[in-house]
């Protein structure tokens, strides 16, 4: 496939799925599972989906990142979005664990 004949990769940002959650607010994390937020974004068509680094961190607690990774492989997410790491360094050791980087 060449670039005019390739299908479109759409990205949802954190926004997108975080349901009754707002930026405006002090506690920004969504209340929507993680994955019925992956899942609603494939079903839309999504191929990346974005999360808030706070929000990652939960998740991981409750599914391990071994199960973030399953869930977005499962629901053909192939670009993952971290926001919300104003100052901080993502070390390549955590994006390995999750299949973003070699």
């Amino acid at each position: 496939m060449d670039d005019l004949t390739a299908p479109d990769e759409l990205l949802a940002t954190c926004w997108t799925t975080a349901g009754d959650a707002a930026p405006s607010r002090r506690d920004r994390r969504s209340p929507v599972p993680p994955r019925e937020r992956i899942e609603a974004a494939a079903a839309a068509g999504f191929t990346g989906f974005g999360v808030l680094a706070v929000y990652l961190a939960v998740a991981e607690r409750a599914h391990g990142l071994p199960g973030i990774r399953a869930m977005l492989a499962d629901n053909g997410i192939v670009q993952l979005e971290l926001e919300g790491l104003p100052g901080t360094l993502v070390q390549a050791s955590f994006l390995r664990q999750l299949g973003l980087t070699q």
